[in-house]
């Protein structure tokens, strides 16, 4: 094989393994994890049943891959304005900002995120594949609320590391209400009451 017809393999490769997640992530968001049967992800892929242990191994490998993706892509721009140039407390206030409208736009995809939590302790890929991602967003997390020690900002007794778990341990707590109980749960003012006792620590470290 030479260079040209080993770069269309590899291109083409890559475009089938994005078909698949890509199918896949569709299959969580309308039918839940129940539709999520091998033929289904490969029709609508477009793709050779084959192609999934092909490229993937398994199935439940695909399904883990497929929904970090779609995790870290909802994150993103929550990530995004915590790592960017700025007032460490807006950045906070607009990152609450941001999980609120995923939250209220993203309920079908949140669902099927439940679903892959719920098997993340049988299923130990999917158990790491979490962990980095939270991991990832604790880190990002703390490094703003050290920022934010730093500056004066919050008091003494803050600490990042505890913090930042607090704030990931309220927006999966919030997820699972709102999917729980919808209607009775409402993510903006939750996201407020939130953002209100983070200005509240700031206030009380700035008088002190």
């Amino acid at each position: 094989m030479n260079e040209v017809q080993r770069r269309s393999s590899e291109d083409s490769d890559a475009r089938t393994r994005s078909r698949l997640i890509e199918a896949t992530q569709q299959l969580l968001t309308t039918g839940g994890a129940r539709a999520l049967t091998s033929r289904a992800i490969a029709s609508a892929a477009d793709a050779n049943l084959a192609s999934i242990t092909y490229y993937f191994g398994s199935k439940e490998q695909l399904v883990t891959e497929s929904m970090i993706a779609a995790a870290r892509d909802l994150l993103a721009p929550v990530v995004n304005t915590l790592s960017s140039d700025g007032e460490p407390t807006v950045k906070m206030l607009e990152s609450v900002a941001l999980l609120n409208r995923i939250l209220d736009e993203h309920g079908d995809d949140l669902s099927a995120y439940l679903e892959v939590l719920a098997a993340s302790p049988t299923n130990p890929s999917i158990a790491a594949a979490l962990q980095a991602l939270h991991r990832d967003m604790a880190r990002v997390l703390a490094e703003q609320i050290d920022a934010q020690l730093s500056a004066g900002q919050l008091p003494s007794w803050v600490s990042p590391t505890a913090m930042a778990q607090l704030i990931l341990a309220v927006v999966h707590g919030t997820l699972v209400a709102s999917v729980v109980d919808p209607g009775r749960t409402d993510s903006t003012a939750i996201g407020t009451q939130f953002a209100r006792l983070l200005l509240d620590a700031r206030t009380t470290a700035r008088t002190k």
